[in-house]
């Protein structure tokens, strides 16, 4: 496919690669406020302990891949953030700004400094356990050595997912004027009506 894009192919490209920064963004929250609040309701918890240990098992499998996804740098992989700055500069025509490359190269630093440490052990911790099975993790006994080989944290990935909102924000606010909003308050309240429902059971 073509690297030259319309205005609009640029516009429906942007689009896609939001809604999966979204989605990832909204199952990392999820995870992070579910384990929360298993751990301050643990009476409640127990109700249905099977469903919220596979949930939080699905969760952490499913953001993690997904945004491992969201970086991969292999040759061909097209929808990824490295994807959009590569578009970026190769249509660069669509921008009416000046040294537009200087800004997608100052967003790639940025990038590198501050996020491919912990984006490489995400990939380290897809490749090893969630996609493959290397032998050296394959028991549970030996897969804290992992959390010692490729260290994250989960403030590490929001911090990526909003770089990557404020980067993809940045173009699409110059091609069309609109912006997207990362932030989705439902995940909370939903957490929150689930416990609600199960506090009325118990």
């Amino acid at each position: 496919m073509s690297t030259q894009y319309t205005k609009e192919q640029l516009l429906e490209f942007i689009e896609q690669l939001f809604k999966e920064v979204y989605h990832a963004h909204n199952k990392l929250n999820l995870a992070i406020y579910l384990q929360n609040k298993c751990v301050d309701n643990i009476d409640l918890v127990k109700i249905t302990e099977t469903y919220f240990t596979l949930t939080l098992n699905a969760l952490n499998n499913d953001f993690l891949i997904q945004i491992a996804k969201l970086f991969d740098s292999h040759r061909g992989s097209y929808g990824t953030m490295f994807k959009l700055l590569n578009l970026i500069e190769a249509n660069h025509h669509l921008f009416a700004i000046e040294n537009l490359n200087t800004q997608v190269n100052a967003q790639r630093k940025v990038f590198k400094e501050d996020y491919q440490k912990p984006i490489e052990n995400v990939k380290i911790w897809r490749n090893k356990l969630y996609a493959h099975s290397d032998k050296p993790y394959f028991l549970d006994k030996d897969r804290p050595d992992l959390v010692e080989e490729a260290r994250f944290s989960y403030d590490d990935l929001l911090n990526l997912l909003q770089w990557a909102t404020e980067t993809i924000n940045y173009y699409n606010q110059l091609l069309d004027g609109s912006k997207y909003v990362l932030h989705n308050p439902d995940v909370k309240k939903d957490v929150d009506k689930l416990f609600e429902a199960l506090s009325m059971y118990n």
